[in-house]
């Protein structure tokens, strides 16, 4: 299990992931990328009945080459890149007679760290691009191909699984169709969906990362209280003691790279650590966060963002997203969405200048005591 201590394993899926691997790379852990756009391309990527998962084929081999579905496809994708291997064990309730165990590898791009740094978007790479273009992409020297720094590894030697958007709806419930156990952290939140919930691990840690103005939402976007609703009941009765929920009200399909630097290790650390206590978010990245677990399924708002020096930060509590009134705005909060750093959420011009008035009677008195 994974402590604060040390830099984490982080695995990713390419499809959908966006910036994560760059980003995760930034604040110093060790990134692995499953890539092969080969397996991605517009048009063809998915699977028919993928939203169910039921009856998908899970590797090229048995997959059906159809119009709109190639047989390089995000769920064939898991099936090239998670293999079982059959270790010999001793079992100590049949004496002497050896077992086999199934562990799985994982195969997986090295990142390097230049690539990371320079070219943020490589990571997803886009549709139609050839597994060459990935090569030339990858690589530090023209004469050092991509599959040099292919890597087989042990799926128990990565701390965290890391997905978004079509990762998460197809590829993970696919790796887990394959006995894939990694924690994950879901970016869009693709695998809460009634569907295909018969395909949840029971007891896997699960955090996922829903934005209130993500497309995936639909006709919750914005809000809060339903699409939250959504999105638990979504989670199978016996995964909900293991999986988690971190809401951001205005992240879009993409998050940004400043959401993610910031939000993003949290989550990661959290899921890592199987949702220890220690390790579970107490800050959003802007007013009115908030965190949905087992323990508080209604949801629990989260501390905004706010200086070391604001003595007047609001507690955070398990209480009901419909009734709840949001945190008062600090002075450095209205000064921070007043530039245009923060969004103002649902905010007319008249209320904006109401908080910077109040803002400013505080900062007054606060200078005058």
């Amino acid at each position: 299990m994974a402590t604060s201590e040390h830099k984490l394993r982080i695995w990713v899926l390419a499809p959908g992931s966006g910036n994560a691997s760059s980003m995760l790379h930034m604040t110093g852990h060790n990134v692995y990328v499953t890539v092969d756009p080969s397996y991605d391309l517009d048009g063809l990527r998915y699977p028919a009945g993928w939203l169910s998962m039921r009856g998908v084929a899970l590797d090229k081999d048995s997959a059906v080459e159809q119009l709109n579905c190639s047989r390089h496809n995000l769920a064939t994708l898991a099936g090239a890149n998670f293999k079982a291997s059959a270790e010999s064990t001793v079992d100590a309730g049949h004496c002497n007679e050896a077992l086999p165990k199934v562990t799985y590898n994982v195969r997986v791009l090295d990142l390097p760290s230049h690539a990371a740094m320079n070219d943020p978007d490589d990571a997803d790479l886009p549709a139609g691009r050839s597994q060459a273009w990935v090569q030339r992409s990858m690589s530090w020297r023209e004469d050092q191909p991509a599959d040099r720094f292919l890597l087989w590894r042990p799926e128990s030697w990565f701390d965290c699984l890391v997905c978004g958007s079509r990762g998460g709806q197809v590829t993970l419930p696919a790796l887990w169709l394959l006995g894939c156990t990694t924690p994950v952290v879901v970016i869009n939140s693709g695998c809460a969906r009634p569907d295909v919930s018969w395909a949840w691990p029971v007891g896997l840690p699960v955090v996922m990362l829903a934005g209130g103005h993500d497309f995936l939402a639909g006709d919750m976007k914005g809000d809060a209280a339903g699409y939250l609703q959504q999105l638990w009941e979504s989670v199978p009765p016996a995964s909900r003691a293991s999986a988690a929920i971190f809401y951001v009200p205005h992240m879009v399909h993409k998050p940004s790279n400043a959401l993610l630097t910031a939000i993003l290790p949290k989550l990661v650390r959290y899921a890592a650590s199987h949702l220890a206590a220690k390790d579970k978010p107490t800050e959003g990245c802007e007013q009115t966060c908030c965190l949905v677990t087992n323990d508080c399924p209604q949801g629990e708002w989260l501390l905004p963002p706010a200086s070391s020096e604001d003595k007047a930060a609001p507690t955070a509590g398990c209480t009901p997203l419909l009734n709840n009134t949001p945190h008062p705005v600090s002075p450095l909060i209205v000064a921070l969405q007043h530039c245009g750093c923060l969004p103002v959420p649902q905010a007319t011009g008249r209320e904006m200048r109401a908080m910077i008035a109040d803002a400013r009677g505080k900062e007054r008195v606060t200078r005058g005591s």
